[in-house]
């Protein structure tokens, strides 16, 4: 692996990276714990950063996009009277805007507060799992998160949870992850006696009005030596969301878990300790690994009668642990971020083979990469080749129909909204639509919609920041 360190800064965990708008975000702990914040980096400059004030949490996560990091936080002064069972806050990195959020009242002891967070593949919802004796996982809209909601008197935000999900019988929450087509929930649960994998069964995705019923129950047979992290932490969804792969340790193998299946087809030894990180390639090719040693690994699966397989491709180590992992969307390099001492950790870059997403998937590509304070384009551009599908075509004046009447079903937010001339983000934004203005969406393509104004002007725009009408 021919690893690039971009740069070591000052930080503990949690951590954060993505690798397309190539934005990194670390915690800073204070004296006591007292005085912390999240700094938001540019990979390409770590000397440029936009500051959040807040606890250190348990983790940090980038939105689908890389606008928003969630930060969440347990608040060990509420442990007398178990005041709030879930907070932390949403940070703009674009903009620095930040927004608190708590609510969800938990009467039981212990510290309390939200553990684990992790994004819908578009972005427009998230799941939190909370602290306390009974821990919970919860779906969020990110959008209730905002400056429109009203405050209390405590300038926190009460926001929308659309969702419970409630496992009996469990002591933590240890693992949470969406899977890439939305239509499951993994939760990795520690009993107090052992581990299990709940996978639930999402509908209505990225939608207010989704669901969740529970689609299977997986005993994970770990056994965890005293001292030592559990590997479990650790997940990965293959791209196809057939797959969901749960890290291992020198006491607990890899597990590969199929998804259609309910159960555990395979199961690959690993001699080293427990992993940390895990992440494909978008055409699922490749699983890149990190654990508490420092090892990167890169593994190749492989289907075949008898079933899925893993099998090591190249390795190299780090000096530090690995504390996160994330891969391109167009599977060209992934970036890992990893401890170099107490208090600081290293960036590095690292290239990958080609493995490109099937024509079914969605690429995120380097345009995102910007600090202006305006939306970032859509994380799911379609492809070179599926443009020409995605894109209706113009008809010539001599044969175009007469255009059916402009109605209006939705409006551009309030700050206004960027737009292209195709759905594709590796090209420059045309213009700015201003706020508030009328427009009527006449297609779709993933994420991205065309839109009309009443004048006839056409353009795409990244469908998740716009009103409707209602």
């Amino acid at each position: 692996m021919d690893l690039t360190l971009l740069g070591t800064v000052e930080g503990v965990e949690p951590v954060a990276i993505h690798a397309d708008t190539q934005r990194v975000a670390v915690s800073i702990s204070g004296r006591l714990g007292l005085n912390s914040e999240v700094r938001a980096y540019s990979a390409g400059n770590l000397a440029s950063f936009t500051k959040f004030g807040g606890r250190v949490g348990h983790r940090l996560a980038f939105s689908s996009n890389g606008n928003h990091v969630v930060v969440t936080e347990t608040h060990v002064g509420d442990a007398i009277n178990g005041n709030w069972r879930f907070r932390g806050y949403v940070c703009n990195v674009t903009n620095g805007a930040l927004v608190r959020f708590r609510g969800d009242m938990n009467w039981s002891p212990g510290p309390q507060g939200s553990v684990l967070v992790c994004f819908s593949p578009s972005g427009a919802l998230f799941a939190l799992s909370g602290g306390g004796i009974v821990p919970k996982a919860y779906i969020v809209d990110l959008g209730s998160v905002g400056p429109g909601m009203p405050r209390s008197d405590k300038d926190s935000t009460r926001f929308a949870v659309l969702l419970k999900l409630e496992p009996s019988d469990i002591e933590s929450i240890v693992a949470l992850n969406w899977s890439p087509n939305g239509e499951y929930l993994a939760q990795v649960a520690y009993t107090g006696r052992s581990f299990w994998l709940t996978l639930w069964g999402i509908a209505n995705c990225e939608t207010k009005a989704v669901s969740a019923s529970h689609y299977s129950s997986v005993p994970l047979d770990e056994t965890v030596q005293k001292g030592s992290s559990s590997p479990s932490r650790s997940t990965a969804f293959t791209p196809d969301s057939t797959l969901l792969v749960i890290g291992g340790s020198r006491w607990v193998p890899i597990r590969l878990v199929d998804v259609a299946a309910r159960k555990i087809v395979c199961l690959v030894p690993y001699e080293g300790a427990a992993m940390t990180a895990l992440a494909f390639t978008p055409g699922g090719k490749y699983l890149v690994s990190g654990d508490g040693d420092g090892w990167l690994r890169r593994w190749e699966l492989a289907t075949s009668a008898s079933g899925p397989s893993l099998s090591l491709v190249d390795s190299a180590q780090l000096p530090g642990s690995i504390l996160h992992l994330s891969v391109s969307s167009d599977g060209s390099s992934a970036f890992v971020i990893s401890r170099r001492d107490k208090g600081l950790v290293d960036i590095g870059r690292f290239s990958l083979p080609d493995d490109p997403a099937t024509s079914d998937q969605t690429n995120t590509t380097d345009s995102v990469i910007q600090t202006q304070p305006h939306p970032a384009p859509p994380d799911e551009a379609p492809t070179a080749a599926a443009e020409a599908a995605a894109v209706p075509a113009v008809p010539t004046p001599a044969s175009a129909p007469a255009p059916a009447p402009w109605t209006a079903t939705h409006r551009a937010p309030a700050a206004g909204i960027l737009a292209w001339t195709l759905p594709d983000g590796r090209l420059a934004p045309t213009s700015q639509l201003p706020g508030n203005l009328d427009l009527e969406v006449v297609a779709r393509a993933g994420v991205w919609v065309q839109v009309r104004d009443a004048n006839g002007w056409l353009g795409w725009v990244d469908g998740r920041l716009l009103v409707d009408r209602g």
